[in-house]
């Protein structure tokens, strides 16, 4: 009797999942991909973003090379490094308010 419910839940959501748009994910790769990113954002008319990391990778300088080239193509960033694994509600919710907060695409 439970499978056969978790089946019918699954079914529904398969079916509700035709219904909703999805934008295509643009994969940026190569060696200078962050440099890709601005024009990207640039060609959607997109002029602010939120950058959403931990603190680990701030520090270790991992994101400087796109903050530069956002930066250099002209789009504004807000960066939250307050994300761990598994974040709790209260963390996506921070992060969510700041998004809206600096109306970011």
């Amino acid at each position: 009797m439970k499978h056969t419910a978790y089946r019918l839940y699954q079914k529904a959501y398969k079916q509700l999942i035709y219904t909703i748009s999805w934008k295509e994910p643009y994969l940026v790769e190569g060696q200078h991909a962050v440099y890709k990113v601005p024009s990207y954002l640039q060609e959607r008319s997109i002029q602010r973003v939120l950058m959403v990391t931990d603190k680990e990778l701030r520090k270790l300088g991992l994101i400087d090379g796109l903050l530069y080239a956002l930066h250099e193509g002209n789009i504004q960033v807000t960066v939250y490094d307050d994300i761990t694994p598994n974040p709790t509600i209260p963390t996506i919710m921070k992060a969510y308010t700041l998004y809206k907060e600096q109306q970011a695409m």
